[in-house]
């Protein structure tokens, strides 16, 4: 009678060796997936990686912060009730204020508050602000190239008491996991450069939670 080799060693061997690469895909795709979610924590607390904005106004020196009798224009300065969510940059009436990048702009009036006032949504998931022009030429949803002038500084707004120097109004808000989060400027333009062109860095954000 033919006698059959016994395979069973070979099959428990089989087994063993689909088990061992099993598991370590498992702990691969584990590997993988706690490093997204790192990544996306990193990017939602620390670090903000598409700063590709330019200077709102073109002056060709640092950005000169308002600071007079009646409040300090900086990036967290505290108000009544709240704390500044941009940076009040000052500025002569009619300096013309341009996207700071790319994006679909939205125009707005708030007597009490940012007067004249533009709204940009940007494809990277930001959003910028420019407050109390005095004047806008654009309409709602409409699309602006990075460097086009959307308006001028102005006093619209709540900038129009005695004793406030003449300024721009401009916030950076950044994807976080709140939604968006105001960030200080400061940090993403370089403030020590004439803002002739887009600079992408990875820079540490300290950011504010929203509200208004």
């Amino acid at each position: 009678m033919l006698k059959v080799p016994d395979t069973s060693h070979l099959r428990l061997e089989d087994r063993s060796v689909t088990s061992r690469f099993v598991r370590a895909v498992m702990v691969l795709v584990l590997i993988l997936a706690s490093l997204l979610v790192a990544e996306r924590w990193l990017y939602d607390t620390v670090w903000w990686t598409k700063s590709s904005h330019i200077s709102p106004l073109a002056l060709g020196t640092a950005l000169p912060v308002r600071n007079d009798p009646l409040g300090d224009g900086a990036f967290g300065a505290k108000r009544r009730k709240r704390v500044h969510r941009g940076i009040d940059i000052a500025s002569p009436i009619g300096t013309p204020v341009r996207a700071t990048q790319d994006g679909m702009a939205t125009t707005g009036f708030d007597p009490r508050g940012y007067g004249h006032h533009v709204e940009i949504r940007h494809k990277d998931g930001s959003m910028t602000l420019y407050g109390h022009l005095e004047s806008c030429g654009l309409y709602d949803d409409e699309p602006v190239k990075q460097g086009e002038v959307i308006g001028a500084v102005g006093r619209s707004g709540n900038a129009d008491l005695d004793g406030m120097k003449t300024h721009l109004h401009f916030e950076l808000l950044v994807p976080c996991s709140e939604g968006l989060c105001a960030v200080d400027p400061l940090s993403v333009l370089n403030p020590f450069s004439p803002y002739d062109g887009p600079y992408a860095s990875r820079l540490a954000l300290h950011w504010h939670r929203t509200s208004w």
